[in-house]
């Protein structure tokens, strides 16, 4: 039993030319009660959003007051972007805790009738970079005064015209973890990493 789930109840009832005695005819009397059996659903949908901003129309003859006045846009994480607050947060989710490359996020995305191309979530991720840089800055910094950190590297390949080799950089402390990519391995990379700004 999960009654902490949202529920739906779904009425079903003995369909009407079954309610009555096979033998006589006479119609089954309803009891006033049910049986009850529980089953969990998951449902993943994609809902197309229409927001309709009432306009008003001024009823008065002051000047200095707008003639109309329109209801407010929905905020949105990318101006005039097409995804809502919570599609980028299932989008950061399905990336960065399940781990789902981008490309299967845009095939299932396609299965449930959103065609995108792979670089379409790429490119919202690339937006969401920049809100999310203060709070990285922040976690940088909180990292670098923690007493023990785990320093450890691993080749990174980067596929780019220069052809050259980057290292990811993980510093995990007991509150946070901080990953870096940089062309080198140099202990260089850990002195600056434990520097505070």
């Amino acid at each position: 039993m999960h009654p902490d789930l949202p529920s739906e109840v779904w009425e079903r009832e003995v369909p009407e030319g079954k309610r009555s005695c096979p033998r006589c005819g006479l119609p089954y009397e309803d009891m006033g009660s049910a049986e009850e059996a529980e089953e969990i659903d998951w449902q993943v949908r994609l809902v197309r959003r229409v927001h309709r901003r009432h306009r008003y129309a001024r009823t008065c003859r002051c000047a200095d007051a707008p003639a109309i006045i329109t209801a407010p846009p929905p905020a949105l994480v990318i101006p005039k972007g097409m995804f809502s607050v919570g599609f980028i947060a299932l989008l950061l989710v399905e990336k960065f805790i399940l781990g789902r490359p981008l490309h299967r996020i845009a095939l299932l995305l396609g299965m449930q009738g959103l065609k995108v191309s792979p670089g379409t979530p790429v490119g919202v991720l690339g937006r969401v970079l920049l809100l999310l840089r203060p709070l990285y800055a922040e976690i940088v910094a909180y990292n670098r005064t923690e007493h023990y950190v785990h320093a450890d590297e691993t080749g990174w390949p980067v596929f780019d015209e220069s052809g050259r080799r980057f290292w990811l950089w993980a510093f995990v402390g007991k509150k946070t973890a901080v990953f870096m990519i940089t062309p080198t391995r140099a202990g260089a990379v850990v002195r600056a990493s434990r520097t505070i700004d």
